[in-house]
């Protein structure tokens, strides 16, 4: 086995500011009624605030110091984000509460061009998240997740030497009881290798056989099966936002950390959002919310952030944004041909999709539509106006159209029976005859023939049943 393990220091700061900290020093405190600083910023770090220092002593010491609450359902979330959004790189994501997520990479190795460009790409997506972790390998589970909360950015890769990897690091991230922890450290035990030189039966008949055991599994002595995180089935998120935003624009850099764990999570599905809907929370109203419908599946981070960017750019707010929601209402199967940062997959053809959903997204979905062939042979009934592009083979008439159709066939006047407009008409190509309608009461009964006029611009003129000359097409 090969475990990843990814730690998040000051996990409650970067899940409220992704790496957005405001200028003033910053902490967040549990709750209750003696709140403690759980996570401070550097700045306040530098002035002597540190995890465990009760909030009033904190303030004492920095008296602009801003403390917010902890939001542990917040910090759940965003650990759940983050793994789905790792889906990409294994199937097999354990999360390990409050501040860890462990993925199992060795068969993911080869995917992703080797350990090193593994961690690279892991290392830049999380950047792209907004988040910074301390990432450690190792072939335990435990041991991973020791040497990662421990601050120590390492690979072990041969399980000989895992064992002098971990005795340095203190006993406190065992998570014991504090008396357990005094009563080791009363004996000389306060790091895992003190601990680890101590006589075996002696330790577990003093504190038990749970410390042995929790050992035991760090260094891959006894198994330590973890449960595998199961990602929604539909993508959804909702990030409350550390200050009220008045403005819809200044959403897009949040936005974009949103869309960037969207692409993990359809990576590792293989599929593309076809429709998106952003929801603006407000503190006084319900929320705002924007669709966007896509005539292709998209899993281009950078695209979507686009589309996001121009509809937020148009939206005016009616009340400032206290959080920003993110659902993909519906997706369709893409296949990736390149493993790039964010799980980029979009056929290389889509340039024209692309930017119709920019249109829309700027203009508004009724705005912009696609013209598509439709069986019908009366030139004016054989295309429909659609908000999505023709699936299947398309229709192709059987003989040459010209791109524009006059919105009606335009009477032309005649000079010894041959069409004439500002001098006659040479017919290149013809006759066509088209009869057909007949079952709607919108029968025609036309020969239509490529026209060339003196300049050399090239219409489609067709002759009726009355023996009248109309325009009704324009060749570019």
């Amino acid at each position: 086995m090969r475990w990843t393990a990814l730690h998040f220091p000051n996990f409650p700061l970067q899940v409220r500011f992704r790496k957005k900290l405001p200028p003033e020093p910053v902490a967040v405190a549990s709750g209750g009624p003696r709140p403690t600083i759980v996570a401070c910023c550097p700045r306040a770090a530098t002035a002597g605030i540190r995890p465990g220092l009760t909030a009033s002593a904190a303030r004492a010491l920095v008296h602009e110091l801003a403390v917010y609450p902890c939001n542990e359902t917040m910090e759940r979330a965003a650990l759940e984000g983050i793994a789905t959004w790792a889906q990409q790189f294994t199937s097999n994501a354990c999360l390990a509460p409050p501040a860890t997520l462990l993925l199992e990479t060795g068969g993911s190795l080869r995917l992703f061009g080797g350990p090193v460009e593994l961690a690279k790409r892991i290392r830049y997506g999380l950047a792209a998240l907004g988040f910074t972790a301390t990432l450690a390998v190792a072939p335990t589970a435990l041991g991973a997740e020791l040497l990662a909360r421990a601050g120590r950015n390492t690979t072990i890769e041969n399980p000989a030497t895992l064992q002098p990897a971990l005795e340095p690091l203190p006993l406190a991230l065992l998570d014991l009881e504090a008396s357990a922890l005094e009563s080791l450290a009363g004996i000389g035990a306060e790091t895992l290798g003190s601990c680890l030189r101590l006589p075996r039966d002696g330790l577990t008949r003093r504190f038990g056989q749970a410390l042995t055991d929790t050992l035991d599994r760090a260094l891959g002595r006894l198994p330590d099966p973890r449960l595998a995180f199961v990602p929604p089935r539909r993508f959804a998120a909702w990030h409350e936002l550390p200050m009220l935003v008045p403005d819809a624009g200044a959403l897009v850099f949040r936005a974009r950390q949103m869309l960037v764990e969207l692409c993990g999570y359809l990576a590792c599905h293989s599929e593309g959002v076809t429709r998106l809907t952003v929801s603006l929370g407000h503190e006084k109203r319900e929320p705002s919310r924007i669709t966007l419908k896509l005539t292709v599946p998209i899993r281009d981070a950078a695209d979507l952030t686009r589309l996001v960017h121009e509809r937020l750019s148009s939206t005016t707010l009616e009340q400032p944004v206290a959080a920003l929601g993110l659902v993909a209402e519906e997706t369709a199967p893409l296949a990736s041909t390149t493993h790039s940062l964010f799980g980029d997959g979009r056929h290389i053809a889509d340039d024209r999709e692309l930017l119709l959903a920019r249109l829309q997204a700027r203009l508004g979905e009724d705005a912009v539509s696609w013209l598509v062939a439709f069986p019908d042979h009366r030139p004016e009934r054989a295309y429909r106006e659609s908000d999505a592009p023709l699936t299947g083979d398309a229709i192709v008439p059987a003989r040459h159209r010209p791109l524009w159709l006059l919105p009606q066939p335009l009477a032309i006047g005649t000079r010894n029976g041959l069409p004439w407009m500002e001098g006659p008409f040479v017919l290149v190509t013809g006759p066509e005859t088209i009869e057909s309608g007949w079952w709607d009461d919108r029968d025609i009964a036309r020969d239509y023939f490529v026209a060339e006029a003196s300049d050399g611009a090239r219409f489609w003129i067709f002759l009726d049943q009355q023996k009248r000359w109309f325009m009704h097409g324009v060749f570019s």
